[in-house]
């Protein structure tokens, strides 16, 4: 299931690398096509009992990998449970320079995505993806997209997570990760 699972990632990744003139004629996933070439991706499978799998994968995120993929077949949780899951794991997570963004089988289809009808799916069954990646390469890539203006045309929801995740960059920058650190025993050795 796990390799069906890969396999639908890379054709679901080949259709969003097209230009969308919903994110100012950029494709919706400018980044995917790449680092599934390079081996950055991984998929792996099941959630575990309240996500204990998904915060395992987070604080041993590989070195060589740009992203995660948590697979959940039939999901028990609803859409609204799971994406209120992932906003209270990443109020930690972030503090360890990772960010969760989900998709749910019940999720409505994505405005920019008019061909979401011809997808033919690999899998038979419903599953929920967890993206699992580090906040501050997530956070650099919107801002490249941010400049070419990759989110004209998004919704309020999309700009109050887009607001959430750089809040939280903001905060880690500032406090929680090893970069505060660095600065604090640099501010330590110039006092000597």
């Amino acid at each position: 299931m796990q390799q069906l699972i890969k396999s639908e990632v890379r054709l679901w990744a080949e259709r969003l690398t097209q230009n969308n003139p919903h994110f100012a004629g950029l494709p919706a996933c400018p980044f995917a096509k790449k680092a599934i070439a390079d081996d950055r991706v991984d998929v792996r499978m099941d959630f575990g009992w309240q996500y204990c799998e998904v915060v395992r994968t987070a604080k041993h995120l590989p070195q060589r990998k740009s992203l995660i993929i948590q697979a959940e077949l039939n999901p028990q949780m609803s859409a609204e449970e799971m994406h209120a899951d992932i906003r209270k794991m990443n109020m930690h997570l972030s503090q360890q320079n990772i960010w969760l963004i989900g998709f749910h089988p019940d999720d409505p289809d994505p405005d920019f995505d008019d061909d979401s009808e011809d997808f033919k799916s690999l899998v038979d069954e419903p599953f929920a993806m967890i993206f699992i990646q580090r906040l501050t390469e997530l956070d650099d890539a919107s801002r490249v997209l941010e400049a070419q203006r990759y989110y004209t045309r998004a919704s309020h929801e999309e700009i109050m997570e887009l607001y959430r995740r750089r809040q939280a960059r903001e905060e880690y920058d500032n406090g929680n990760g090893k970069k505060a650190r660095s600065a604090g025993t640099w501010r330590k050795s110039q006092s000597i």
